[in-house]
């Protein structure tokens, strides 16, 4: 079984990936599942059946994608098409509403059930930069979330 816990402040959405041999449709064999909903401090199995034991799934490989509801996200070079609804399809599948996270590789091995812990210092930074400018100058706001406090920032 794969498990989760959200030691995270706000609330997340958890997409899993998997090798399946019945997606024979595509070039990857694998399927995802989400969103799977954990508040703060939750802490949880995922209810896949074919993932009941993780040895017997015929790979090594797994990934995942997780966003918070304050726009933090666990994310990687691995990319995948999901739509915003619940899913669980063949990655060959598609729908005109999907986007494209990337998806976080783990690797488990010779274990039944694996649980990741989703903690602060272990999100994929994100930063946003915007300017404006106007008659007296202009200024830039940047924000950035997944990043330790610091006591200074310096703009080059």
């Amino acid at each position: 079984m794969i498990g989760f816990a959200n030691h995270y402040r706000a609330q997340v959405w958890i997409a899993f990936q998997w090798f399946d041999p019945n997606c024979q449709g595509g070039s990857e064999p694998f399927r995802t599942e989400g969103w799977f909903n954990f508040q703060p401090g939750d802490s949880s199995w995922l209810n896949i059946s074919e993932l009941a034991d993780l040895r017997r799934v015929g790979s090594t490989h797994f990934y995942y994608y997780v966003e918070a509801a304050d726009g933090a996200v666990w994310a990687g070079p691995y990319v995948t098409n999901c739509p915003s609804s619940a899913f669980n399809w063949c990655n060959y599948q598609n729908d005109p509403s999907t986007r494209a996270p990337g998806f976080r590789e783990i690797i488990i091995s010779n274990t039944p059930d694996y649980s990741i812990n989703l903690i602060p210092g272990d999100l994929q930074p994100t930063i946003q930069v915007s300017t404006e400018k106007n008659q007296e100058g202009g200024w830039v706001t940047v924000t950035g979330n997944g990043y330790a406090s610091v006591g200074r920032l310096h703009l080059c």
